[in-house]
């Protein structure tokens, strides 16, 4: 007999195996070769049911049913595998062919286990194959996800040690501007002293031009030592060595302080000058030093940018215990793209604001920080060629009703 099976892909036959008469009785008659039993599968095509086959005279075969069959003949039992024609069990017979093929439907049952077998054991096969696939694929997969594993454990490093560059080049640059910075205060208040002595004649006699020049150097020189002490200030920011504490600030006398320092003030002819304090907010529970410094700079930048028209500071009470101080200018004003950045550090209102107004860009900066540590909020809003307005918001600071007149006053 012989197995013959179809190819899955092309449905084409091949011979599996097959065993001869002569090997079995010996002698050789009624072999056939790899040609007969393929002869025979072909003949059946897709057929589901056993058919048998007698040898004609010509070398052929002809179907016949099992009772016709007098001495030899080919029964040729189909088999399928996973719902498609799967090959042939074929049994060859020289001896009591009727008897051996009434046993047709068990033998018709061999062929179907055969084919579920086979059909298991390729599928089998192909789950193997999958699995090979699968288990290559995955292999390629970890090897890859663990070289990019690698890169980003390097590159995280890598990141990490810049940032610790970074971070040790800042807190050095910071330091170095601390150092500089004191030491460049030494000096000039040498020189503001100096100064201000000859200014009041303790040397002798000074001439209306000489007064004249010294009022210009200490202008300069009150200018300069306020810029180290905003650099100085903003070190100790940068390394939080800033402290708060709470003391009883009368508002009025703070503002006062705040026109004193300031290195010059505008022209009351071009710009006049009005401080408005709410009665309610004659007093505030705040950090005096702190909010001297956020006035200082709005009022100063106040000053600085308008040329004509008027800076007007009012104090009024918020809600519940809140103070809300507004500083409003008729300047130049800040354009809207730029206005979200002015309380970064360095910034300007333009590209040339340096060079037309002097200063390092850290003032508001500085006031943002400071308002921060007071637990407050700061907002601005500008339009170019018609003025800014700065707006400070101060929570849990108003802590009497003020003046028992209940009158504003007003500091020209």
């Amino acid at each position: 007999g012989a197995i013959v099976l179809a190819d899955g892909a092309g449905g084409e036959l091949a011979l599996a195996g097959f065993a001869t008469q002569s090997q079995r009785l010996g002698g050789s008659a009624g072999d056939l070769d790899e040609s007969g039993w393929l002869m025979l599968a072909r003949l059946v095509g897709p057929a589901v049911e056993p058919v048998c086959f007698r040898r004609v005279t010509d070398g052929g075969f002809v179907a016949v049913a099992s009772a016709e069959l007098a001495d030899e003949g080919f029964l040729v039992l189909p088999f399928t595998m996973g719902g498609d024609p799967g090959g042939a069990v074929i049994l060859h017979s020289i001896t009591a062919p009727t008897q051996a093929f009434a046993r047709s439907h068990a033998l018709a049952l061999v062929a179907e286990i055969v084919g579920q077998a086979l059909s298991a054991a390729r599928s089998r096969e192909s789950v193997e194959t999958l699995c090979s696939k699968l288990e290559t694929e995955l292999g390629l997969t970890r090897r890859v996800a663990f070289a990019q594993d690698e890169t980003l454990r390097s590159r995280e490093e890598r990141i990490s040690r810049l940032t610790d560059e970074l971070s040790r080049s800042n807190r050095v640059k910071t330091e170095f501007l601390g150092m500089v910075s004191h030491e460049l205060r030494t000096p000039l208040n040498a020189i503001l002293g100096y100064a201000a002595l000859m200014r009041e004649g303790v040397g002798g006699p000074v001439s209306d031009e000489h007064s004249s020049f010294l009022d210009r150097v200490l202008g300069s020189t009150r200018h300069l030592n306020t810029l180290i002490d905003d650099i100085l200030f903003f070190v100790q920011l940068e390394a939080d060595r800033v402290l708060v504490r709470s003391e009883r600030v009368h508002t009025e006398r703070l503002l006062e302080q705040v026109l004193a320092l300031m290195p010059s003030l505008p022209d009351p002819e071009q710009v006049q000058v009005r401080i408005d304090v709410h009665p309610r907010a004659a007093r505030m529970q705040v950090d005096g030093d702190l909010l001297r410094r956020v006035l200082f700079h709005l009022v100063g930048n106040a000053f600085k940018f308008t040329s004509r028209g008027e800076a007007v500071v009012t104090v009024r009470p918020g809600d519940g215990d809140a103070a809300i101080i507004t500083v409003r200018d008729t300047g130049v004003g800040i354009a809207p793209e730029r206005l979200q950045q002015v309380f970064d550090i360095f910034a300007q209102a333009d590209s040339s604001t340096t060079r037309r107004y002097n200063g390092l860009g850290i003032g508001l900066t500085l006031v943002g920080r400071c308002v921060r540590l007071l637990g407050g909020e700061v907002t601005a809003r500008s339009e170019p060629g018609v003025g800014s307005e700065f707006r400070v918001v101060l929570p849990g600071v108003l802590t009497d009703t003020g003046r028992p007149d209940g009158r504003p006053r007003f500091l020209h």
